[in-house]
């Protein structure tokens, strides 16, 4: 409770009785109304679960980036464009990735390649699966050759 007041007084707004007390007696008596509005999805006892290890944003804000993740799910647009399409700031939209859905943010960012540059993830598939053929291509006896037409 020293550390919410603190916070409080950090802030330099007024507060009351009233705020402290009720945030201890949701913390106590209501703690799964908390998880839920941290957009906590873990299964579980809500006893069991830290409330510093759940998501601190507002359904709102996962309201605003639920159709463009959406979008971003559905694949063949890179995250700038699904920002774009639906007017957020790329930069923004890839935090809120990295920080609230940080599977698919693995799969869409940029990797380190073994030349220690860094490249997007999909466009190195695209590059191993290329050069895959054309050894394939070539162990067949095929021409390795480029043409020009």
């Amino acid at each position: 409770m020293d550390n919410y007041i603190a916070t409080l007084e950090a802030r330099r707004k007024p507060y009351t009785v009233s705020d402290i007390v009720m945030r201890s007696h949701l913390r106590t008596w209501h703690r799964e109304l908390i998880l839920e509005r941290r957009g906590c999805t873990q299964m579980g006892q809500v006893w069991d679960i830290p409330l510093s290890a759940t998501k601190r944003y507002l359904r709102f804000t996962a309201q605003k980036y639920a159709p463009a993740i959406k979008r971003l799910k559905e694949g063949g647009l890179s995250t700038a464009a699904v920002a774009a399409e639906f007017g957020l700031n790329p930069e923004t939209f890839r935090k809120y990735l990295h920080e609230h859905e940080p599977e698919l943010s693995a799969t869409l960012g940029m990797t380190r390649l073994e030349n220690g540059r860094t490249a997007l993830r999909r466009s190195t598939e695209k590059y191993a699966e290329a050069v895959r053929l054309r050894k394939t291509h070539t162990a067949m006896g095929g021409d390795t050759t480029t043409r020009t037409d």
